[in-house]
């Protein structure tokens, strides 16, 4: 199953085969550790010094709009973290890799999850993920992805004041190379 994930991962984005198996690694590792830990910080805690706890409660509903670089990890870690909260979650994944997000949603099919806990959405950020964000339920939206994209939902969300919008952006990163560098090497590794 994880060779048949790589070889999907690595036809839709183009990675190469040893980063894609390198990225389901890294999901699985990130996934143990929120299962260890995240619980938790679910938990009530009381406020130091004061006769009065904090209890964190479920949104309802999030939303999750992921991108094309890394396309199972991300979306595995958001939809676990949001349901781990006791949220449901919409998943919508990057119209360029709708394989990994049906195979995100085949292994949460198989955890049995009662209907409407985990949900897929499939197909382009200008229609889906517009419908996404204007749906009156949604409680709550995580975005990870381009700047540029960013800033089109920071736009569309903009007439929902009362949506709280989480989102991780991304650019084209600088990398330094030294004079002492490995040139061959270099090269290889920014690209």
């Amino acid at each position: 199953c994880q060779d048949e994930l790589a070889i999907l991962i690595t036809r839709e984005t183009g990675k190469p085969l040893w980063e894609a198996h390198q990225e389901l690694l890294g999901t699985a590792r990130d996934l143990s550790h929120l299962i260890e830990h995240g619980s938790r910080h679910l938990q009530p805690t009381e406020v130091q010094g004061e006769s009065a706890f904090s209890e964190r409660l479920p949104r309802g509903l999030v939303g999750a709009i992921c991108p094309y670089s890394m396309p199972v990890r991300i979306p595995a870690i958001q939809s676990a973290a949001a349901v781990l909260a006791g949220n449901s979650i919409i998943l919508k994944p990057s119209k360029l890799a709708p394989g990994c997000g049906q195979s995100v949603a085949e292994v949460w099919d198989r955890c049995r999850l009662p209907r409407g806990v985990f949900n897929l959405v499939q197909g382009p950020g200008s229609i889906v993920g517009q419908d996404l964000i204007q749906h009156p339920d949604l409680s709550a939206l995580l975005f990870t992805g381009s700047y540029e994209t960013a800033r089109a939902i920071h736009d569309s969300a903009s007439t929902r004041p009362e949506l709280p919008v989480f989102m991780q952006t991304g650019g084209k990163a600088a990398a330094l190379v030294f004079d002492d560098a490995c040139l061959e090497q270099a090269v290889y590794e920014v690209m």
